[in-house]
C-alpha cells in the first residue's frame, strides 16, 4: 500500500475477492488514507440498492414504508415461517446455497406481497437460491426478479419477464471514473448511494414494465458516464474532491472516457 501511494499517487485502488473479514478490515484501515473501495462490499451494496429503488418505482413505495425485518424469527424458524410472520416485500439472497428460496416460501410470500421482489444473487448459476423460472411460476407471474448470474427471459401466461442482472459492473466503473475526474482523495459511501440512485433512474419505463430492475449491460458506457458525473459532483459537495462547476464536470468526464480502438494486427511475413 505504501508502494501504491508512492508510485501511483493519483490511482484509485479497488479491492477484489478478499475473504469477508479481511475485506472489511483492510477497507477500514485504508479508506481514509487513499481513494480506495472494495467492490464486493460497496459495489454489491450499490447495485442491490439500485435494484431496490427501481422496484419501488413499480411498487409506488418509499424505502421508509417497507416492513422491518425481524431477525429473531429468522434465527428460530425456517424461511417459510419467517415470511409468514414478517410478510416481506423483498427477498434478497446472498447465501451461496442453491435452493434456499423454496417453493413453499415463495408461495407464502406471494400471499402477502402484491408484487414480490426476489433477488437470488448468489453466483455462479449453480449456487442461485432459486431459478427465475421457478420464482415466476411460484408467485403466479407477479414477481420482479433480479439475479447475480445472467438468465434468459422467462415466459409466463403468454408474457415475457425480463430478468435483470445485479452486476457490479453497472456501478464500479462509473464510481472509479468519477473519483478520478473529481480528484477525490477519499471514496465515500455517499458516492455509492448517488451511483445507486442514478442507476435506478436509468431503468426505462419500458424495461420496468417487462420486469427488469436494471438497464441492459449494452448501455454500460452511458451508465458509467452518468454515474461518473454524479460521483464527481458528490466528491465536490462533500469536500473530498475538486471544486469545479457542474458543466465542467460533464466535460471532464467525457474527455476522460476512451475507446479501446487498436491498430489491426497483421502477421509478419514468413522468411
Amino acid at each position: 500500500m505504501e508502494g501504491v501511494l508512492e508510485v501511483f499517487p493519483h490511482a484509485i485502488l479497488q479491492w477484489e475477492d478478499f475473504k469477508q473479514h479481511n475485506a472489511i478490515r483492510l477497507l477500514d484501515r485504508y479508506r481514509h488514507r487513499l481513494p480506495t473501495f472494495n467492490d464486493d462490499i460497496q459495489g454489491t451494496s450499490g447495485v442491490v440498492m439500485a435494484g431496490v429503488l427501481a422496484a419501488l418505482r413499480t411498487l409506488d413505495q418509499r424505502v421508509s414504508e417497507l416492513a422491518r425485518f425481524a431477525f429473531e424469527p429468522a434465527a428460530r424458524h425456517d424461511l417459510e415461517t419467517v415470511i409468514r410472520q414478517v410478510k416481506p416485500t423483498f427477498l434478497i439472497g446472498t447465501s451461496g446455497t442453491p435452493g434456499t428460496f423454496t417453493e413453499p416460501a415463495l408461495r407464502e410470500m406471494a400471499k402477502h406481497a402484491r408484487v414480490p421482489v426476489v433477488m437470488p444473487l448468489s453466483n455462479p448459476t449453480s449456487k442461485t437460491e432459486a431459478t427465475p423460472a421457478d420464482i415466476v411460476e411460484w408467485t403466479r407471474g407477479r414477481a420482479l426478479v433480479a439475479t447475480g448470474s445472467p438468465f434468459p427471459p422467462v415466459e409466463h401466461g403468454g408474457r415475457p419477464h425480463v430478468i435483470g442482472q445485479a452486476n457490479n459492473v453497472l456501478v464500479f466503473p462509473g464510481v472509479g471514473l468519477g473519483a478520478i475526474v473529481g480528484e477525490a482523495h477519499e471514496i465515500t459511501d455517499e458516492m455509492f448511494l448517488v451511483a445507486a440512485r442514478k442507476l435506478a433512474s436509468m431503468v426505462s419505463e419500458e424495461h420496468l414494465a417487462q420486469g427488469a430492475l436494471y438497464p441492459p449491460v449494452s448501455e454500460l458506457r452511458q451508465i458509467s458516464r452518468e454515474i461518473a458525473v454524479r460521483v464527481a459532483c458528490q466528491a465536490r459537495d462533500c469536500g473530498v474532491g475538486r471544486l469545479f462547476p457542474d458543466e465542467k464536470i460533464v466535460a471532464a468526464v467525457e474527455a476522460a472516457m476512451w475507446w479501446p480502438d487498436y491498430v489491426a494486427y497483421r502477421p509478419a511475413e514468413a522468411r
